[in-house]
């Protein structure tokens, strides 16, 4: 019985400590489970400097229900009191500089209501998720919050934090700049952010307006969607990336409305400058007016199950691309895809520097690029191209090119390019478009029902420099294992070029599908000077043709003897053909098997369609 009275009293006089005290213990509260040790109500206190200062250093939650003033300015709140906010509950901060170290423990709802020139700062805090909410956004009110998600965005200064975008739509007036290193951007599923201006949504540019800018690590934006209602900003992204060091945007989906955005000229995706690398994964680009992707300069990037669609332009003379790839080396798409563009799915070509150095928008490459190719500094370099679907696209599935100058020391080239297993059908144009390149291999591609298959050129006409039109332009491309099915004109076009291989090929013709200029049509053209320039040392090893066409037009040279390739080797074979001789142009050197009577001739001499003997 003593001992019953004893614990009985010892009991009392513990919950009279705590009333008088504040403290109580609050196993379920309104926010879940707190965490170990007693909490203290600030409604008793005056301010908020007092609350903490009768915590002191013990372990404690400080329990905010309702606004409450700073009280003393610089406040520091020490990692040994985790704040935790009941809706409604807010610091009211008017001129105040305030550091909270410890955990803040709060849902999507304001908790800081800042009057003045007051900050809220989290340097070197326990607390690494955010939510705009908490500076004030609501979604889905017609408010703008772009303040809301510059401020929750800045507060974690360069020490690590997520941003926390729950569901909902969230109006956008203004850019959010963003000047902080390991930050991550973290939607909700339903998360939008609309742009009401022409403006970019999130910008990735430290020390703007500097230029160039210093260097931002570990972006990651993952999960939201952003919309456009009306036109974007000039010649910039919806995300522009500049100089961002290792970033990753993943499950992200930008969207315009994909008749040319009130003839804006805005890219989804923009990355810029030389020290720009990253990863995009799964990020669909929809319905911009330049675009969808464009890497207009940087290296190690990676495209991952990508996609960019409907990007057009009501501008004259302007196509838009899915996905635009300039002055950068080591990048990879990897299963991306792009279709119902203006322009072709995928573009390649080099950008001469844009000599405006106030400019960083998408034309800014770099100040300098960084492929140095045989001292064409502005070229691109070590492009995978891996698997994908590149199809009913205004111009080609894929192309590279270069700008019109002619010269390539200025207009710049491709290097070291290699496109596998990918799928390029139902262009208006060409399936590939090959163009200033060299070291190029394409295998085990797909090319059906273009206007051309697979067309390699040099991709330089009469230009005022008569010099120009007989410089390699492309060169070492390498053509192994494609089916080409039914398309117009030519399944694979070759002009003008040096160290071609069309190698194990198959090409298939439905019945009514002609081709007007050929199976395989070898071209060449006249340089300012009227000089021609023929294809040299063209390889066509082991291609199997239709035998729905005409043996006449299983190779076509383009005006007989003026396109007769005369160094490089053919070995073919056909039932159709028969005796080769005026019929097929070959260089000497090739082999050519008549697959009806097992008969093998050998060219013996010249390059027009005689000097076949048996073997």
């Amino acid at each position: 019985m003593k001992t019953k009275v004893f614990l009985l009293v010892i009991l009392i006089l513990f919950f009279i400590r705590c009333a008088g005290q504040h403290w109580l213990h609050k196993p379920n509260s309104p926010l879940g489970n707190f965490p170990d040790g007693p909490w203290i109500d600030a409604r008793p206190y005056v301010n908020l400097w007092d609350a903490v200062k009768a915590i002191g250093s013990n372990e404690g939650n400080l329990l905010i229900s309702k606004p409450i003033d700073i009280g003393k300015s610089p406040l520091e709140i020490p990692r040994n009191i985790t704040l935790q906010f009941l809706q409604g509950g807010a610091l009211t901060i008017h001129n105040e500089q305030v550091n909270i170290s410890g955990i803040i423990e709060a849902g999507p709802w304001q908790i800081f209501n800042i009057k003045g020139k007051g900050k809220i700062t989290l340097t070197h805090s326990l607390t690494t998720e955010v939510y705009p909410q908490w500076w004030g956004a609501i979604a889905g009110a017609g408010k703008d919050c772009s303040s809301a998600i510059q401020q929750a965005v800045d507060v974690g200064a360069s020490y690590g934090l997520t941003v926390l975008i729950p569901s909902g739509s969230y109006l956008c007036r203004a850019t959010v700049q963003i000047g902080v290193d390991n930050l991550k951007i973290l939607g909700y599923p339903g998360s939008v952010i609309i742009m009401e201006d022409t403006l970019m949504v999130l910008a990735a540019h430290k020390g703007y307006p500097k230029n160039p800018p210093s260097l931002t690590y570990n972006l990651q934006i993952e999960g939201i969607t952003i919309q456009y209602v009306k036109a974007g900003p000039t010649d910039k992204g919806a995300i522009q990336l500049n100089n961002c060091v290792d970033f990753v945007i993943e499950n992200v989906r930008i969207i315009g409305d994909g008749k040319g955005m009130g003839g804006s000229r805005t890219n989804g995706i923009a990355c810029a400058y030389v020290y720009s690398t990253g990863v995009f994964k799964n990020v669909i680009v929809d319905g911009m007016s330049k675009p969808g992707f464009y890497a207009a300069a940087g290296h190690d990037i990676r495209f991952e199950g990508c996609i960019g669609r409907n990007c057009k332009s009501t501008w004259e003379n302007i196509r838009n691309a899915g996905f635009g790839i300039s002055n950068v080396k080591n990048v990879t798409l990897l299963n991306c895809e792009a279709y119902n563009n203006d322009g072709p799915g995928l573009g390649l070509s080099p950008t001469v520097n844009d000599p405006n150095p106030s400019d960083w928008g998408s034309e800014q490459a770099s100040p300098a690029a960084p492929c140095k190719e045989g001292g064409e500094i502005n070229s691109y370099c070590s492009v995978q191209i891996i698997g994908g679907h590149y199809y009913k696209n205004g111009t080609h599935g894929i192309a590279t090119g270069t700008k019109p100058t002619g010269k390539p020391t200025t207009g710049g080239r491709g290097f070291d390019i290699q496109i596998i297993c990918v799928n390029c059908s139902d262009n208006m144009s060409n399936g590939f478009e090959i163009v200033a390149v060299q070291n190029l291999l394409l295998t085990d591609c797909i090319a059906a029902r273009n206007n051309v298959g697979i067309n390699v050129s040099d991709g330089v006409f009469f230009t005022s420099n008569k010099e120009d039109s007989l410089l390699d332009i492309t060169s070492f491309v390498t053509i192994r294992g494609c089916q080409l099915i039914d398309n117009k004109r030519v399944a694979i076009g070759v002009r003008s070029t040096n160290n071609v291989s069309i190698e194990n090929c198959r090409i298939y013709d439905s019945c009514e599908c002609k081709h007007v200029e050929g199976i395989i049509a070898v071209k060449s053209k006249s340089s300012y000077s009227k000089k021609v320039k023929k294809n040299r040392n063209l390889r066509i090893v082991d291609v199997d043709f239709p035998s729905t066409t005409s043996p006449n037009n299983y190779i076509v040279h383009e005006n007989n003897l003026l396109s007769a390739v005369e160094s490089g080797y053919y070995r073919l074979q056909s039932y159709t053909i028969g005796d080769p001789n005026g019929i097929l142009f070959a260089p000497t050197g090739s082999e050519y098997v008549d697959l009806k009577n097992g008969i093998k001739y050998r060219k013996q001499y010249g390059f027009d369609n005689q000097g076949w003997k048996v073997e």
